[in-house]
């Protein structure tokens, strides 16, 4: 499943800020891994202490992101500027 939302800046920093990363939840027996890109390059983190700051940080960008209604209002204001 791929969600998208947007932020609105506004709203200020927001902990999504220090780097891109998408957390890819694979099934068994594989191991559930988060991609980063960075300054360096693109980065695998498997630690469980690495996975668990990922699904927190994105949990909290789920919390301050616009809902799905939001974010069509808010692509919808913006279409009209454009």
């Amino acid at each position: 499943m791929l969600q998208t939302a947007e932020y609105a800046f506004e709203r200020g920093e927001h902990p999504g800020l220090e780097t891109n990363f998408t957390i890819l939840e694979l099934p068994d027996p594989a191991h559930d891994v988060v991609y980063a890109e960075g300054l360096m390059g693109p980065v695998y983190l498997k630690d469980p202490n690495d996975l668990r700051r990922s699904h927190e940080v994105f949990k909290r960008l789920q919390s301050i992101a616009l809902s799905p209604e939001e974010t069509a209002d808010w692509i919808s204001r913006r279409q009209l500027k454009i």
